[in-house]
C-alpha cells in the first residue's frame, strides 16, 4: 500500500505560493497568449477547410453527376 503524503500550508505560505505563481504566469503570458491565438486560428482554419470540402463535394455531385438518379426502394 502506497503512503500518501499531504502537504499542509499555513495561510501565509499559501498566499506566498499564489503570489509567486501569479508573477510567473504574468511573466510567461507574452509567450503563452500568442501560442493560444495561433491554436485558435488553426482550429478555425480546420473548421473552415472542412466546410469548404463539404461544399466542393456537393458542388461536384450537383454539376457532374446530376443525371445520376437515386433508385427508389421497392
Amino acid at each position: 500500500m502506497k503512503r500518501r503524503i499531504r502537504y499542509v500550508y499555513t495561510d501565509a505560505e499559501w498566499s506566498k505560493q499564489v503570489r509567486i505563481e501569479n508573477v510567473i504566469f504574468f511573466v510567461l503570458s507574452p509567450i503563452y497568449l500568442p501560442l493560444v491565438a495561433v491554436y485558435y486560428i488553426g482550429e478555425g482554419a480546420l473548421y473552415m477547410a472542412e466546410g469548404i470540402a463539404l461544399g466542393v463535394r456537393a458542388l461536384v455531385k450537383r454539376i457532374f453527376f446530376r443525371k445520376n438518379r437515386k433508385e427508389a426502394g421497392e
